[in-house]
C-alpha cells in the first residue's frame, strides 16, 4: 500500500503539471494569431516580437524577487497569486484592439508568471527530498533520480500546454472568434490555483522554520552548486531562445512569406511542443546515463541541427518539412529543459549539493565509497551509525536551513535566465529578421548553438576529467587493507 508520502509526492508533482500546463497555454495560444495582427504594420517581425517577449521581459526581473518572497511567505501563497493574476490579465485580452494594448496585457501575465514559476519549481525540489527524508533514504543518486522525473512530470505538462495553445489559438479563432482561446486561458489558470489550495501542502519542516522565524534569505551556494547554477542559466537563455524564435518569429515568416494559414502554423508549432513532451520521460532515464550537463549539451546540438534544417527547408516550403523540422526542435528543446531544470534544482540544497544524476555520482560515490568505508574500518557499524544520525541530523539540516531555505531565489535566478531568453533573444532576433531575414536568422542561431553545444559538452569532459574515478578509490582502499593485513 502506498505511504502517505508517496501520495503526497505524486499530489504535489500532479497538481505542479497541471498548474505548468495552465501557464504555458497561454504563452502561446497567441501564437498563430500574431501574422494576422501584425500584417498592417511596417515592421511585422518587431511588433510580433514585442507582442510576444513582453510577457516574458516582465517575468525575467520578477523572478528572483519572486522567489525570495517564496521563501519568506511560502510556496503556495505565490503560486496561487501567480495564477490568479494570470488569470485577470487573460480577461482583458479579448478587449484590446492594437498592438499597445496587446503588449500591456500581455506584461501582466508576465507578472503571474513572475511570481508562479520560482514558487512552483522550489517547491517540487523540496518535496522531493521531504519524500526521501521521511524514507529515511540518504544517497544522493537515487534522489536526484526521483528528482529528474519528477521535473519530466512537471515538463509534460509545461510541453502539453505549450503544445496546445497554437494549435487551440488558431481552431478556436477561426471558428469562435477572439473571447474563446482567453476564456479557455481564464479557466485552466483558476483550476490549477483551486487545486493547489485545496490539495498541495508545503513540506512540514519548511513551515514549521518559517512560523518559528528561523528563514535565512540569504543564499550560500558552493563552487560546484555556482558552477552547476550557472551552467543551467547560460544553456536555457539559449536553448529556449529557439522556442521563442519560433513562436514569435516563424509565426508572421510562415504567414507573410510562406502563405501558410494560421492552423498550418499552429499544427506545425504543436507538433514541436508535442515532442517536447512525449519524450520528457524517456530523457529522463538518458539524464541517468549522461548526466544533467550532459543530455543540456545533447538538446543544444538537436536545436542546432533543427535550425539548419528550417533554413534548408522554407527555401521550398513543405508541410511535411515542417512538421520534421519541429520534431528535431521539440527533441532538443525537451533535452535541454529538463536537464537544466534538474541542474539548477540540485542547487535549490536540499539535496546536499549539486550531485548530478549521472556525471556527478561519482563524485557521491568517492564520498560514499571512501569516507563511509573508511568510517566503518576506524570507528567500526555502531560509531559510524550514531555518527551518520548526529551528523546526518546536525549538518544536513542546518545545510538544508542554510541553503535550502533560499531555493525560491535559486530558482529565480534560473527563471530569470529563463525568461531573458525567451523573452530577449526573439526581439533582438526580430530587429535582425527585418533587416535580413528570417531565414539567415534560422542561419546564424544555428551557428551559435553548435559553438555552445561544443563548449558545454567539453567542460563537462574537462570536469570529468578531473575527477576520480570510483571504481579506482574503491581499489585502492582494498589494496591498502590488504597490505595492512599482511
Amino acid at each position: 500500500m502506498p505511504s502517505n508520502s508517496n501520495q503526497t509526492f505524486a499530489r504535489v508533482v500532479v497538481v505542479a503539471a497541471v498548474c505548468v500546463f495552465s501557464t504555458q497555454f497561454g504563452v502561446t495560444v497567441v501564437a498563430p494569431l500574431l501574422g494576422g495582427w501584425v500584417a498592417a504594420s511596417e515592421t511585422p517581425f518587431l511588433v510580433a516580437a514585442l507582442i510576444f517577449s513582453a510577457f516574458t521581459l516582465v517575468s525575467a526581473p520578477l523572478g528572483v524577487p519572486g522567489g525570495v518572497l517564496s521563501d519568506r511567505l511560502g510556496r503556495k501563497p505565490l503560486v496561487v497569486a501567480g495564477l490568479l493574476l494570470y488569470a485577470a490579465a487573460s480577461v482583458l485580452f479579448p478587449f484590446s484592439d492594437d498592438p499597445y494594448d496587446w503588449i500591456f496585457v500581455r506584461a501582466l501575465q508576465g507578472a503571474g508568471a513572475g511570481l508562479f514559476f520560482p514558487a512552483v519549481s522550489a517547491l517540487l525540489a523540496e518535496v522531493t527530498s521531504q519524500d526521501h527524508e521521511e524514507r529515511g533514504e540518504e544517497r544522493g543518486g537515487e534522489q536526484g533520480e526521483e528528482r529528474g522525473r519528477a521535473f519530466s512530470v512537471y515538463n509534460i505538462g509545461l510541453g502539453v500546454g505549450l503544445a496546445a495553445g497554437p494549435i487551440s489559438g488558431g481552431l478556436l479563432f477561426e471558428a469562435f472568434g477572439i473571447f474563446v482561446p482567453f476564456l479557455f486561458c481564464v479557466g485552466f489558470a483558476v483550476l490549477s490555483a483551486v487545486l493547489v489550495a485545496v490539495l498541495v501542502q508545503e513540506p512540514r519542516e519548511r513551515s514549521e522554520r518559517r512560523r518559528g522565524g528561523g528563514l535565512a534569505l540569504g543564499l550560500a551556494l558552493g563552487e560546484r552548486e555556482r558552477r552547476a547554477l550557472g551552467t543551467a542559466c547560460v544553456v536555457i537563455f539559449f536553448g529556449i531562445g529557439v522556442a521563442a524564435i519560433m513562436e514569435s518569429l516563424f509565426s508572421p515568416f510562415a504567414t507573410n512569406e510562406l502563405r501558410l494559414s494560421t492552423g498550418v502554423v499552429g499544427a506545425v508549432l504543436s507538433a514541436m511542443l508535442g515532442v517536447f513532451a512525449t519524450l520528457q520521460l524517456g530523457f529522463s532515464r538518458l539524464m541517468q546515463k549522461v548526466g544533467e550537463v550532459g543530455i543540456s549539451a545533447f538538446g543544444l546540438f538537436l536545436c542546432a541541427v533543427g535550425l539548419l534544417m528550417l533554413y534548408f527547408v522554407t527555401s521550398v516550403p513543405s508541410v511535411l518539412g515542417l512538421l520534421l523540422v519541429s520534431a528535431v526542435l521539440g527533441a532538443g528543446l525537451g533535452a535541454v529543459s529538463l536537464g537544466t531544470l534538474t541542474l539548477a534544482s540540485d542547487a535549490v540544497g536540499a539535496g546536499g549539493g549539486v550531485r548530478g544524476v549521472g556525471e556527478e555520482r561519482g563524485k557521491g560515490e568517492e564520498r560514499g565509497v571512501g569516507e563511509e568505508k573508511g568510517e566503518r574500518e576506524e570507528r567500526g557499524k555502531r560509531e559510524e551509525r550514531g555518527e551518520r544520525e548526529e551528523r546526518g541530523a546536525g549538518e544536513e539540516r542546518g545545510e538544508r536551513e542554510e541553503r535550502g531555505v533560499g531555493g525560491g531565489k535559486v530558482m529565480g535566478i534560473y527563471y530569470t535566465a529563463f525568461y531573458a531568453g525567451l523573452g530577449g533573444v526573439p526581439l533582438v532576433c526580430g530587429v535582425f529578421s527585418d533587416i535580413l531575414g528570417a531565414r539567415r536568422l534560422f542561419l546564424g542561431y544555428a551557428v551559435l548553438l553548435f559553438v555552445l553545444a561544443f563548449a558545454v559538452w567539453q567542460g563537462r569532459v574537462l570536469r570529468r576529467g578531473k575527477t576520480p574515478a570510483p571504481f579506482n578509490t574503491e581499489v585502492a582502499n582494498k589494496t591498502q587493507e590488504e597490505k595492512l593485513c599482511l
